[in-house]
């Protein structure tokens, strides 16, 4: 009897015995394949960067919305709530908007367009006389005031020697102006947007014509 069990044991084991290990799979490269995703065409596309530009509400008339945007472009919606009386508001509606732009396309462009006009809006007023639209401490920036400061305590002392801020508006947005004189002939003008943010730095004197330098 045992050599019958025995038998038959020997027998199932024998195709387990005959099939031999299990084949190895081929050994996994996990540089390889990352080499492979990185080589193909695009396998994930970036999304585009944008940066964000900054509309606020400043008027409603003509049944439309009127923002403006720090890139300088203004934004004309039309109004929820038609035929509003004046002075009232005209249904619903936000006071800024902020809307996604390429990088390096409109808001750079624009900014610059605004700043080319502060220079010349600066240089008029300046063949004119001079600014004379004086800026409330309370009203500037912080790059503003620290521009001042500076400016303070770089001037010699002595008579002829002053800064003072000034504003002007150009293209519907506020422009200040640093301006120093020194010994009463000479000028240096740091020029800021409304957000007190230099754009531009010239100087002058008695004996070199104003003119605009690189920041």
């Amino acid at each position: 009897m045992r050599s019958l069990v025995a038998v038959i044991l020997i027998a199932a084991a024998a195709p387990a015995i005959a099939a031999g290990p299990a084949p190895q799979l081929p050994h996994i490269d996990a540089g390889s394949i990352w080499a492979q995703i990185n080589n193909q065409h695009n396998p994930f596309p970036q999304p585009q960067q944008t940066t964000l530009d900054y509309c606020t509400l400043t008027d409603m008339k003509n049944n439309k919305w009127y923002f403006k945007c720090k890139s300088g472009a203004v934004l004309i919606e039309p109004a929820v709530k038609p035929d509003f009386p004046a002075g009232e508001p005209a249904g619903p509606c936000a006071t800024m908007i902020i809307r996604p732009m390429p990088a390096g396309t409109l808001p750079t462009k624009a900014a610059a367009n605004w700043t080319d006009a502060a220079k010349a809006a600066f240089e008029k007023a300046l063949d004119e006389g001079g600014l004379t639209d004086y800026a409330e401490t309370s009203e500037t920036p912080p790059g503003v005031r620290r521009q001042l400061e500076q400016e303070l305590n770089s001037l010699p002392q002595g008579p002829g020697n002053e800064a003072e801020v000034y504003k002007m508006m150009v293209n519907g947005r506020t422009a200040f102006v640093v301006q120093s004189y020194i010994h009463d002939d000479s000028m240096r003008v740091h020029l800021f947007n409304a957000a007190g943010v230099k754009v531009a730095y010239g100087e002058g004197s008695v004996d070199k014509d104003f003119a605009w330098l690189p920041l």
